[in-house]
């Protein structure tokens, strides 16, 4: 909106892994600024936790000029232990998959949070999302629920759209859900992604000092921008700052051709 055009602007500059080269941040965070707002909207858009670490690099005296910065902070560490418990929650997942013949990798958020960002915390998780093969989903649903979660079961030999219905289980307060994609994209779109169809090495990442598995760099970007377009979902900012730091942070390692 017009009337908070410089709020809107510094939330932008700061919705990335490094702020950007302009103005300095001491001075734009002194600035005559709605806090309310940038608040309000960084909690909705998924960029608080990012917001605050900016932020925390700055001057305690400039700080002290940053009415929600408290506000901020439990933001930040709200989302550091629900995203603990999230990614426990995948690794006791994938451990069990694996081990009952079940190949998993991890998607979105589970490894966004360790490929780019330089702590966990600083990336919002909503939920758990795994790509098994097709052949497999009916299998790892009936995992899951072993594993003590409510998994709901399609029709044999029918799945639906991209994933199957949400498994989940109460946990410390909290709702974990775990999603299994069969597909990147839903059936009977042009786009189609399978865990079979990729045929380069697959990118590792360390969780809890186990080496973890996702997607290739190109199709990660891929994917990222293709959910960013999804009609009827609503908007994340957070999501814009994984596609500006998968395209950063791997420029040299992706095949832009």
């Amino acid at each position: 909106m017009a009337q908070y055009q410089t709020e809107n602007r510094l939330m932008a500059e700061l919705n990335r892994l490094s702020h950007l080269k302009g103005e300095p941040l001491e001075e734009q965070a002194a600035g005559l600024l709605n806090w309310d707002y940038i608040y309000r909207t960084a909690c909705k858009l998924g960029a608080a936790p990012l917001l605050y670490h900016h932020f925390k690099s700055l001057t305690p005296e400039v700080q002290a000029k940053i009415p929600v910065m408290g506000a901020l902070r439990n933001q930040y560490h709200l989302v550091s232990a629900s995203n603990l418990y999230l990614l426990n929650e995948y690794d006791r997942i994938a451990e069990k998959l694996w081990a009952a013949g079940i190949p998993c990798i991890g998607l979105k958020g589970v490894a966004l949070a360790h490929l780019l960002y330089p702590e966990p915390g600083l990336r919002p998780m909503s939920d758990v999302d795994l790509l098994v093969n097709k052949t497999d989903a009916h299998r790892a649903q009936e995992l899951l629920r072993r594993l003590g979660f409510h998994a709901p079961l399609p029709p044999s030999g029918q799945l639906p759209g991209k994933h199957l219905l949400a498994a989940t289980r109460p946990l410390e307060g909290m709702t974990v859900s775990v999603e299994l994609h069969h597909n990147l994209f839903n059936i009977g779109t042009r786009a189609s992604l399978e865990l079979g169809d990729l045929s380069v090495p697959l990118v590792p990442f360390a969780l809890a000092g186990v080496t973890a598995y996702t997607l290739p760099h190109e199709e990660m970007l891929w994917h990222q921008c293709r959910h960013l377009t999804l009609i009827g979902q609503p908007f994340r900012l957070i999501w814009l700052a994984d596609i500006v730091g998968l395209a950063e942070r791997f420029a040299t390692d992706i095949d832009w051709g």
